[in-house]
């Protein structure tokens, strides 16, 4: 990952490096229980100015622009097991008597590096070449509205992402009538005002943000 030029940072296990107004981020998480481990994770783009004016708007408020967990971004495998899995069935009394490299062979490390390469290609690197501006972000969102499944995956939850995409479009000078529609259309479909209420909230601060509120 460091030749395609990430920093890694060791205390949360993320890769990351900038990319025009965003910031690529491809995180690894390990699951150590019963002593056998197992590595999954996700990637996002961060774009600080967009969560800087979101911050502003909404709170709580999500602490990435958009991205997927290895899971929900669609990869196969979406986790990858260290151990062999012989072992597995052993008990832990049984499994420390035995040469933590015949449990965690370097067979198994190097094929999970590889399945890691390989998400990063299949999976990250189409958002992290998309989505490097703010323009892209709100294209992304409005494309999620629209259907579109990877957008979807890529994007926070549809109602989030419409008082997201409110107060972006309204930063941007773009007509955002389009979203009200989608809220409305969302609500009958699953027969909820979640939409409707998540837009409400962005169109609150929106009547009363002043130009400075909107400054990306």
């Amino acid at each position: 990952m460091e030749a395609m030029g990430y920093r890694y940072r060791k205390t949360d296990n993320i890769f990351s490096k900038t990319n025009g107004e965003a910031v690529d981020r491809f995180s690894v998480s390990f699951d150590g229980r019963g002593g056998l481990v197992s590595v999954n994770g996700g990637f996002s783009v961060l774009l600080p100015k967009v969560e800087t004016l979101l911050s502003r708007a909404f709170k709580p408020r999500y602490s990435w622009s958009a991205g997927a967990s290895f899971l929900n971004a669609g990869a196969k495998p979406h986790q990858y097991d260290l151990f062999v899995m012989k072992y597995a069935e052993l008990t832990p009394k049984q499994k420390a008597a035995i040469d933590p490299d015949l449990v965690h062979p370097q067979e198994r490390i190097d094929e999970a590096r590889a399945c890691l390469l390989d998400i990063h290609e299949r999976h990250a690197r189409k958002l992290f070449e998309q989505v490097t501006t703010a323009r892209a972000l709100y294209d992304l969102m409005l494309d999620a509205m629209r259907g579109d499944v990877w957008a979807m995956r890529m994007s926070v939850q549809l109602p989030v992402a419409m008082r997201n995409a409110l107060v972006l479009g309204a930063a941007l000078g773009l007509d955002t009538n389009d979203i009200y529609r989608y809220a409305e259309e969302y609500d009958v479909r699953y027969n909820t005002q979640f939409a409707t209420n998540s837009v409400r909230e962005a169109d609150g601060f929106l009547s009363i943000a002043s130009p400075a509120d909107l400054q990306l």
